[in-house]
């Protein structure tokens, strides 16, 4: 479902004993709808007995009042309603899953009477929160920047700078567009509610301040904010699982070929834009076909993650890029490179394709049994490379890549062609 997750599914209960509940965050439990609702809880019922402090997140098909009534007294802990997306089921098992042990929670309170500073500060410490106090709103800035506060606790109205003043200024910076802001004024009339969340603020607290209304407001607002974080931060790893799946060859973790004619398209109009050279490196694997038919299929994907992995280490992974380009092909773009360059790129694969016969053996990875340390490979290349222009394409520049590599398999392969657009 996520990354960074372990996940253990079972069919029944009797698979579910303490040795794994032990391993167990969190449980999701899917119900049997079509059972009657008594027999549908009942392995709630089971669990929450045998295991009470295990949090169950309750997976069911019928959304009903007397259902979710039933969840809640048998101390079910999260309730959804299928059908839901995987991020519905993160988000509900984020909020039940332990939290590691966090920093405490900083408020920075600014307020020109020194009095109300000191007050807010005894209601909030007892309660693990670090209160940092500021009495001249003009050095609002730098100690923000400085304490890079969880919450801000404002006076509404300050000499020089206000509170919305200040509130306004942090709202147009991005980075702490969702930080929390909470405001203290003599009233709280309409008028001044208004004020303040037109501000950007999310709350207005009125005087005398109240110590448990402050504390729950103060902490309530600082755990949402965390958990929108979290959520946001899940979702951006997410995202980037599927980018890395859509773009990654699953055999050898290399870019795909959807990756790499986008990435050329993408160097060959930045190298138009501004003139500088632009190289294509396309190399096969000698008669592969034959060399899976005499050592079997496994041999073959072991040979080709191993030459994926020595390509990477021929060229610098920050600028170019790498791809598994075919069954047994793979391509290089080399952006800002000519073709001298190019050149010392294909010498360097080639010294370190005849490594791997004699190498083998000492692998990181094991060498699969059909293989002894005198089956080695040769690789075939094709080289092509020019500056671009807007009167020729990276497909042309691809098109003579893959001739110069024909070219160099018909005179038998182990060697190179470089043909020049």
């Amino acid at each position: 479902m996520a990354r960074g997750w372990q996940l253990e599914a079972v069919s029944t209960l009797a698979e579910l004993d303490q040795s794994l509940v032990d391993t167990l965050d969190a449980l999701v439990l899917a119900l049997d709808d079509d059972l009657p609702l008594a027999k549908k809880l009942a392995p709630l019922r089971e669990i929450k007995n045998h295991y009470p402090g295990l949090p169950v997140l309750v997976l069911t098909g019928q959304d009903s009042l007397e259902e979710r009534v039933q969840v809640v007294r048998l101390r079910g802990d999260r309730y959804l309603v299928a059908p839901v997306v995987p991020e519905q089921i993160l988000a509900a098992l984020t909020q039940l899953l332990p939290q590691p042990k966090a920093p405490e929670f900083q408020v920075l309170v600014v307020d020109d009477d020194p009095t109300t500073r000191s007050i807010i500060n005894q209601m909030l410490t007892p309660w693990g929160l670090r209160v940092i106090e500021l009495g001249h709103p003009h050095q609002f800035w730098d100690v923000f920047r400085q304490t890079q506060p969880d919450l801000l606790l404002l006076a509404l109205e300050m000499p020089t700078f206000s509170g919305l003043d200040l509130c306004r200024v942090v709202r147009q910076d991005a980075e702490y567009g969702d930080l929390p802001v909470l405001m203290v004024a003599e009233q709280a009339d309409t008028a001044r509610v208004r004020q303040v969340f037109e501000g950007g603020g999310d709350d207005l607290i009125s005087k005398p301040i109240v110590g448990p209304e402050l504390v729950t407001r103060v902490i309530s607002r600082i755990e949402r904010s965390r958990l929108r974080q979290q959520l946001d931060q899940m979702r951006q790893q997410q995202s980037l699982a599927w980018y890395q799946s859509d773009n990654t060859d699953p055999l050898t973790q290399v870019a795909n070929s959807r990756h790499f004619d986008a990435f050329l398209q993408q160097q060959w109009e930045r190298h138009r834009q501004t003139p500088a050279p632009i190289a294509i490196i396309l190399g096969r694997v000698d008669d592969f076909a034959n060399y899976t038919q005499t050592h079997g299929q496994a041999a073959g994907d072991w040979l080709l993650r191993r030459l994926a992995q020595t390509l990477q280490q021929a060229i610098n992974p920050n600028i170019d890029l790498v791809a598994r380009y075919g069954t047994a092909a793979f391509g290089l773009v080399l952006p800002n490179t000519n073709l001298d360059e190019a050149l010392r790129v294909v010498s360097r694969i080639q010294a370190a394709v005849a490594q791997l016969k004699i190498t083998a053996t000492s692998l990181s990875e094991s060498l699969p049994e059909s293989l002894s340390a005198r089956d080695g490979i040769t690789l075939s290349l094709g080289i092509s490379g020019t500056v671009p222009t807007a009167t020729i394409s990276g497909d042309a520049l691809l098109k003579t890549a893959d001739q110069a590599l024909n070219a160099a398999q018909v005179r038998g392969g182990n060697t190179f062609c470089l043909y020049p657009m």
